[in-house]
């Protein structure tokens, strides 16, 4: 998401005479030697020092994801707590009664936003979701997903990784579950099993996981 957002306001900028510089937060100090004429403050974390830095460096500034108590006066962003409580009211409308959230860190004022969206979302259905805060690699999306399956999940939404990350690690839950469930309903020898003419039914009587119900299942 933000190399799109990065190569659209490069392309904006260039075409109207301007250079766009990025510059990671962690390396603010570089902007008190490059000369910058205006600053555009992204991913803003809670307590991030970043009003601080706008402040010192005296340029006209503006913030994409306006922190509770920020000083800087124009920002843009989404409505964080919509986007998730519509995530929510998604997986509450395709039977999940035990929705998971994988999201990224709490100190990112997006996700501390759209948290507020979300409880009150799940609260109005009568749901539990459970939330589990993660990075966007490879290993923390996967780590992060068999945290909410071990957690007994119904389905799924993640604000973070990519599908190349979430599809493959959903997959691998998927037949890890098969096989768990076979084990656990293999007879024993010489007994007929109890419930051989009974197919499992996902949530609200809908399909089995198992039977490509959607990636949202688990």
């Amino acid at each position: 998401m933000f190399s799109n957002l990065y190569l659209a306001g490069a392309r904006w900028f260039s075409m109207r005479g301007y250079a766009l510089s990025v510059v990671p937060a962690a390396h603010r100090d570089i902007l008190d030697v490059l000369p910058v004429d205006g600053l555009i403050l992204l991913d803003r974390w809670v307590d991030d020092g970043l009003e601080e830095l706008a402040d010192r460096i005296g340029v006209p500034t503006i913030e994409v994801m306006h922190p509770e108590g920020s000083r800087i006066a124009l920002s843009v962003g989404n409505d964080d707590a919509a986007m998730f409580g519509d995530a929510v009211d998604h997986l509450v409308a395709a039977g999940s009664r035990r929705p998971g959230l994988l999201l990224g860190p709490e100190e990112l004022v997006l996700v501390r936003n759209g948290l507020v969206g979300a409880t009150a979302r799940a609260a109005a259905a009568g749901v539990d979701p459970v939330v589990v805060h993660t990075g966007n690699s490879p290993e923390e999306v996967a780590a992060g997903l068999a945290q909410l399956r071990e957690a007994g999940v119904d389905a799924v939404w993640c604000q973070v990784g990519t599908a190349d990350q979430v599809l493959p690690a959903l997959a691998r839950g998927r037949a890890a579950h098969r096989r768990r469930r076979g084990a656990a309903h293999r007879p024993r020898a010489g007994r007929r099993p109890a419930c051989a003419a009974h197919g499992h039914r996902g949530v609200g009587g809908g399909p089995s996981p198992d039977a490509g119900s959607g990636s949202s299942r688990v």
